[in-house]
């Protein structure tokens, strides 16, 4: 199994089969399985194997999130197709809840008109003279407002009804026609339904192709492939599959006059930037992805201090003076940002681990060749990434001014709990105080995220959180159960922790004194490729260097088949798990 482990799923009774790429969580359940194994099932070994794309159904079943992954599709309640869906009361209900928190994230639709449109449909006579289209938008912007809100009782019979204005509307080109398409994928989205999503954003882009709307002068049409831009990308990134809009098919805003919108796609390129990560090619290397990763971080940075500078939005500030459109872009942004940290360097935590596990399994500590690459800064920001999304989850539910069910918390939090699941594993590899510590704290931070997680609905029978829900339990269960293994297991490994702790100390002594906040690490820092852990490997012998060191090398030492198809021959220093506490 490669690093970059894309995966495909069969649901045999649909006769469907999906693709999901390497930045997907469901890719991430395969890691997971090998480095988190159940009390019953041995620890596996995968192989590096030649196929490009793995069998994922085993890690989805036994994770049981076959519902998430093939889209938990509602029942409607009664027929999508008669006219007045719900109470007025609860319509209104539910299209300010679309108004408060996700109509930022399509700023061409105007809420008054939508109010008006909605009075309408509650008025027999002006019914039938409203446009399809018109029509289609108030419905759908009402289902996302019910999908968003923490309890809804007709959040079905909407989605259902959407669905069915939506489809209605299935050929038809045109500039109302693209939005909505793209709400109706904003709104499957926020429903627990990526890849229904995924498809309606297919349809949102055609469209838009067909009708030239990218070619389009008037403001709305700028919004509107702005809009489409930025749902394509957080889609796209999140289940691993290739957008087919590029930079080149909008008109990007001007930086002239700053507003949350153009901040927003300016972060969605780098989010775009950080895609490429995934997308193998002959350069593909540890060293040269690295950089990439360093690359995309530094223009974070520089974005998170021009947001700052040109909108008053921290990322990482305080919420409770934040109302209204503020917050919810603080929010939206904030969360992205996290994600994208997460996900660039989620590969190299994943390499770590494999380093770990083998390293465990062998008795012998991981060979240090040609090239020595220090994995622990990329591993200390992915971590705290993750930690800052379940703070942030945190601190805004705090407030308590009933945003549980807004802005898809569950995605985020499912995202940062896996890896801290994953980062919990290995800390038990050194059972002394700080080693414990360091453990508690990642299977705290992933304790607090269930619990928001929980927080998301009264009825934890609904999907995604029912599932997500339901894996953090039983990724906790495991790691408590390998915890009371690893105590088991003897003192035999204190000699090799001894050994590690000396290449450790020069690693952390350049990690000290690093501040707080979402600019802990800098990119720039030597121990990226110079210094620390890195330097240690100069004095040791390099593998195929002829100076010494013999001996043919086992397949457990070569590392090239598991981060990409290529031929990158190289190892890495020992690996200082204990820092990676949040701080």
């Amino acid at each position: 199994m490669h690093i970059f482990n894309n995966i495909r799923t069969t649901h045999a009774a649909a006769g469907t089969e999906l693709f999901y790429g390497a930045s997907s969580v469901f890719s991430l359940l395969q890691h997971l399985d090998v480095h988190l194994p159940s009390q019953a099932t041995p620890v596996p070994h995968p192989q590096p194997g030649v196929d490009e794309v793995h069998d994922g159904d085993e890690s989805i079943q036994r994770y049981n999130y076959q519902n998430i992954a093939f889209d938990c599709i509602p029942q409607p309640t009664c027929r999508a197709t008669q006219s007045v869906f719900i109470g007025q009361d609860l319509a209104r209900a539910s299209l300010r809840n679309f108004l408060l928190t996700a109509h930022h994230l399509t700023p061409f639709l105007e809420p008054e008109k939508l109010s008006l449109t909605l009075e309408k449909l509650y008025i027999p006579s002006e019914n039938s003279s409203l446009e399809q289209a018109d029509r289609a938008l108030v419905v759908v912007a009402m289902a996302t407002g019910a999908a968003l809100a923490k309890d809804n009782p007709c959040r079905e019979h909407l989605l259902a009804q959407a669905r069915a204005e939506t489809e209605s509307m299935l050929y038809a080109i045109s500039l109302r026609a693209v939005q909505v398409a793209l709400l109706m994928a904003q709104c499957e989205f926020e429903s627990g339904n990526p890849n229904i999503s995924y498809l309606q954003l297919g349809s949102a882009v055609r469209k838009a192709f067909a009708a030239g709307i990218h070619r389009a002068t008037s403001l709305e049409a700028k919004q509107t492939m702005w809009a489409l831009y930025c749902a394509e990308s957080m889609v796209c990134f999140m289940i691993g599959r290739n957008p087919s809009m590029t930079e080149d098919d909008i008109v990007a805003p001007t930086l002239e006059q700053p507003s949350y919108m153009g901040s927003f796609v300016r972060l969605c390129t780098i989010v775009r930037s950080a895609y490429r990560i995934y997308r193998p090619d002959t350069t593909m290397t540890v060293a040269n992805d690295m950089s990439r990763a360093n690359s995309v971080y530094q223009q974070l940075l520089e974005f998170s201090s021009t947001l700052k500078e040109d909108l008053s939005l921290e990322i990482g500030g305080q919420l409770y003076a934040l109302t209204g459109e503020a917050l919810s872009w603080h929010v939206t942004i904030s969360y992205l940002y996290h994600f994208t940290i997460l996900i660039v360097y989620r590969p190299f935590v994943l390499l770590a681990s494999e380093l770990r596990r083998r390293q465990q399994t062998s008795g012998r500590r991981p060979n240090l060749v040609v090239e020595a690459v220090d994995l622990n800064p990329a591993v200390r920001a992915c971590l705290n990434s993750a930690q800052s999304i379940v703070l942030l989850s945190e601190s805004l539910f705090s407030l308590q001014i009933g945003v549980e069910g807004f802005y898809n918390h569950a995605f985020f939090l499912e995202s940062a709990c896996f890896v801290l699941v994953l980062a919990a594993v290995y800390d038990h590899g050194n059972e002394n105080e700080l080693g414990g510590a360091v453990r508690e704290r990642h299977v705290e931070l992933v304790r607090t995220g269930l619990a928001l997680v929980r927080r998301l609905g009264s009825s934890l029978s609904r999907e995604p959180i029912r599932s997500i829900a339901a894996a953090l339990e039983q990724m906790l269960a495991r790691v408590n159960a390998l915890r009371n293994s690893n105590a088991r297991r003897g003192a035999g490994a204190a000699g090799d922790d001894a050994v590690q702790g000396d290449v450790v100390a020069v690693a952390n002594a350049e990690e000290e004194g690093e501040g707080n906040g979402h600019h802990r690490m800098s990119p720039a820092a030597p121990a990226f490729g110079q210094g620390g852990a890195a330097a240690a490997a100069a004095a040791v012998p390099l593998h195929g260097g002829g100076s010494g060191g013999g001996g043919g090398e086992s397949s457990d030492d070569v590392l090239d088949e598991l981060w990409s198809m290529t031929d990158w021959d190289m190892s890495f220093p020992l690996l200082d798990f204990q820092s990676y506490a949040p701080r």
